[in-house]
């Protein structure tokens, strides 16, 4: 997912998105999703929330966007990814997600987009594979990051809004001409961060969908390295 944002987007940043879905329709799924047998014993797969405990108030006090863009990097997808791109894709009518990956990551880009892209089918999700830097106080930097993310960019017009939980992402919403719009900045609703998750890959399995829970427990020795 520059300055703060970007430094996330590039170093802790969320390239085809799907969806586990909203309302009942989440709870049917999160229903089935019964955790992989394994040799570890695993806690049970959290179950998210449906509303989002912010400022914004209800459905009708709520602006709905035409198009809006979260950036990060996924690595790798959890529960709380989830839960936030189903809030952004409730307020706004098309929902595209940047998944932004370099080369020597844990977790190949592509295979988190990919994830992504089954999760949340009724998003649009693009790998943004760069070698970029990140010192926000570079105007030139800035002005690579948003052709890259320009080039991207898969409607006609927009984002009209960049949803994040975090406040830092005014700068990038106003580069790209977007309002920012800020969602659970304290992490209240599903807390978990994927640095938590690297840093104890077997200890959060919970905090996955079981195709990125099984990737992550076979692989976890690949964390910390």
């Amino acid at each position: 997912m520059l300055l703060g944002l970007l430094a996330r987007v590039a170093a802790h940043s969320t390239l085809s998105i799907s969806s586990w879905g909203t309302g009942s329709g989440l709870k049917k799924r999160m229903a089935r999703a019964v955790p992989i047998a394994s040799k570890t014993s695993m806690p049970p797969i959290v179950t998210l929330p449906e509303r989002c405990d912010d400022k914004r108030g209800d459905d009708n006090e709520m602006d709905t966007f035409e198009t809006g863009l979260i950036v990060g990097r996924f690595h790798p997808p959890h529960l709380g990814h989830s839960w936030f791109i189903n809030e952004a894709a409730r307020r706004c009518h098309r929902l595209v997600v940047f998944v932004n990956t370099r080369e020597g990551e844990t977790v190949p880009g592509g295979l988190r987009a990919g994830w992504l892209a089954g999760l949340h089918p009724g998003v649009t999700v693009r790998e943004v594979a760069h070698n970029l830097d990140t010192d926000w106080n570079d105007d030139d930097l800035w002005a690579k990051w948003i052709a890259l993310f320009r080039g991207h960019w898969p409607h006609a017009t927009g984002p009209h809004a960049v949803f994040s939980s975090d406040s830092y992402v005014a700068e990038l919403a106003r580069r790209l001409g977007a309002e920012a719009v800020v969602v659970d900045e304290p992490r209240v609703n599903v807390p978990i961060s994927a640095t938590q998750i690297r840093n104890d890959p077997l200890g959060n399995l919970g905090m996955l969908a079981p195709v990125v829970r099984e990737w992550v427990e076979t692989n976890h020795r690949l964390f910390g390295r």
